[in-house]
């Protein structure tokens, strides 16, 4: 992943392998492309909407001898020199013992089994393992590939085993879905210390008086009951040809649940295009910082998609469900949409991480997208709990959540950026994030044309784009921002407009030492006060089909994640055209 895409953040370490690009990779559907064209489904691998790049392969360091240090033959070794005869060079003779030593030296075993988690219970399968041989067909329907382990085990992998060549076909395949798999996390490993935290107990479900409380679909009516006609009786048959129906999903962080039907294929279509179609490229450049203001364009379009999308909502009818809906609730929205169009799951492949020397594995099946959403049961409150459990009828009020949302154990937080400044946190709603993103992009945008005075598709106003949002790079996350504070002696003076928060964070953006502290702690935020994830399981190799577990979680990007198996439903669908 480039640096660009990191931001104020460590970039992932490179992958210390040698291997050649899969070839016939297919193009990103943002590119530019305006019609779909005929591909081959047997090339169709994880396609990336979002143009990831992969970093350079990294110097490997090599030991060399200190001068003064080499070593020196002991004088007995030394034979004497014949009269006429050169004297045997010492590093000549000492040759075959270095080669002896480096043949001796023990593989490298791989990384241990990692021990059950003491803060995730598993109820619900979620991978499917297939019987087939050979590697996943992305012929056979839409593929993920998911992560090969925690973010930390990956690190502890990439660090630990030697710089080995990979030469076989199956060798290269292994590598190139390893990187592929690094794709689909979160940047900056965000999520990874929520689902770590102390304490925390996370699970797919909350039981509550006899209910679970998790996604879940309506049931229609089966054969011989009372007849379904028009809109439900269209849902039966979707259903049960496996083209998506109807799902409630909670919004653990909002505090109510929404459901959502099916899109037909063309429309989804027409949203991949709409989004190759943005004339702002900072968001493609720069897209992959949780809920960061450069991702707005595609939260923004997702969100309009999936409110067009609505089937029914815990709301009272009166209310928008936009202003309640919590910024880390996007991802859940993403996942729901996931959910209706792939009713059935869909193909998932991952590298198994191994010794030196040892084959090189990856398994494959089925993935149960639904059962991909964790809640951490230690955040919520009895009284949220109760709150959630009313699962029908259009009964929840604004006051029911404005005390939900306060509920939280996480609440609003002061950090001291510098001697008597301070700002203060908050979780956005979602329109306060899309409307800082519009902002933040469109006054660069409009500032560029002004001095340009060039055509949205010219490259050097792009690059120039790109260039101003880095300048201000701090309004990244300014829909967190409560507020600034200036403490002078006894006196606290208050700066909460949103205009002036925004010119202040692009005066402090200029300030190294503020800016680093002001992306470690909104990242910290962030996950403090993340309740609800979408992640897959750790399993060992085996993909062991054993309930309860107690896996480790690998948080996933629900948006990224939707966007690629889009981009494949496209591709396919221009390959059915051509038939």
């Amino acid at each position: 992943m480039s640096n660009e895409n990191q931001n104020e953040g460590g970039a992932s370490a490179p992958i210390k392998m040698t291997q050649a690009p899969v070839p016939g990779a297919p193009e990103s559907p943002f590119a530019g492309v305006e019609a779909p064209k005929e591909v081959d489904p047997q090339q169709v691998r994880q396609m990336s909407p979002l143009e990831p790049e992969l970093a350079g392969q990294p110097l490997q360091e090599t030991d060399f001898p200190t001068p003064g240090n080499e070593p020196q033959p002991q004088a007995e070794d030394v034979p004497p020199v014949e009269d006429g005869k050169t004297a045997p060079v010492a590093a000549e003779q000492e040759q075959p013992a270095a080669d002896a030593d480096q043949q001796e030296r023990p593989l490298w075993p791989g990384l241990p089994k990692q021990a059950d988690s003491t803060t995730v219970r598993q109820d619900f399968e979620t991978y499917y393992p297939s019987t087939s041989s050979g590697v996943a067909d992305p012929a056979q329907g839409e593929l993920l590939i998911l992560p090969s382990d925690t973010n930390k085990r990956f690190d502890q992998y990439d660090n630990g085993r030697p710089n080995e060549e990979l030469t076989t076909e199956s060798e290269q395949h292994w590598a190139q879905t390893l990187m592929d798999g690094e794709l689909t996390r979160p940047v900056n490993e965000q999520f990874d210390p929520a689902v770590e935290r102390e304490g925390a107990d996370w699970a797919q479900a909350i039981q509550k008086d006899g209910h679970t409380l998790m996604a879940a679909r309506p049931r229609l009516n089966s054969p011989g009951e009372q007849m379904l006609t028009g809109t439900r009786a269209v849902h039966r048959v979707r259903a049960l040809l496996g083209l998506g129906s109807i799902i409630w999903v909670p919004l653990w962080e909002s505090g109510f649940w929404m459901a959502f039907r099916a899109p037909a294929e063309g429309e989804l279509l027409d949203l991949l295009r709409r989004l190759s179609d943005e004339k702002i490229t900072l968001g493609r450049r720069t897209y992959g910082l949780a809920f960061a203001n450069s991702s707005s364009f595609i939260s923004r379009d997702l969100l309009e998609f999936a409110i067009a999308h609505q089937h029914d909502c815990t709301l009272k009818p009166e209310l928008d469900p936009r202003k309640f809906i919590r910024v880390h609730d996007l991802q859940t929205i993403a996942w729901a949409m996931a959910c209706v169009v792939f009713p059935k799951g869909f193909q998932y492949s991952r590298s198994v991480l191994t010794g030196e020397g040892t084959e090189k594995r990856e398994v494959k099946g089925l993935l149960n997208v639904s059962k991909l959403q964790f809640v951490d049961r230690s955040r919520l409150s009895e009284w949220q709990i109760n709150h959630m459990s009313k699962r029908v009828g259009n009964t929840m009020t604004s006051d029911m959540m404005e005390r939900y949302q306060a509920e939280f154990k996480t609440g609003e937080r002061r950090i001291e950026l510098e001697e008597n400044l301070f700002m203060v946190l908050a979780v956005p709603t979602a329109d306060q994030y899309l409307e800082s993103g519009a902002k933040w992009i469109d006054g660069i945008a409009d500032m560029v044309d002004r001095a340009f005075q060039q055509p949205p598709s010219d490259e050097a106003r792009d690059r120039y784009i790109s260039h101003r949002g880095k300048s201000t790079v701090m309004r990244q996350f300014g829909h967190w921002v409560k507020s600034l504070i200036e403490v002078n002696g006894d006196q606290e003076i208050v700066y909460d407009k949103p205009e002036t928060v925004d010119q202040l964070l692009d005066t402090l953006s200029e300030v190294d030492h503020i800016r680093k502290k002001y992306f470690e702690e909104v990242h910290k935020y962030i996950d403090d006060t993340t309740v609800s994830v979408i992640a897959t399981p750790t399993v060992d190799e085996s993909e062991e089909m054993k309930l309860p577990r107690y896996p480790h979680l690998v948080p996933i990007d629900a948006q990224y994640t939707f966007f690629t198996l889009l981009a494949q439903k496209n591709s396919r669908v221009a390959a059915r055209m051509a038939l």
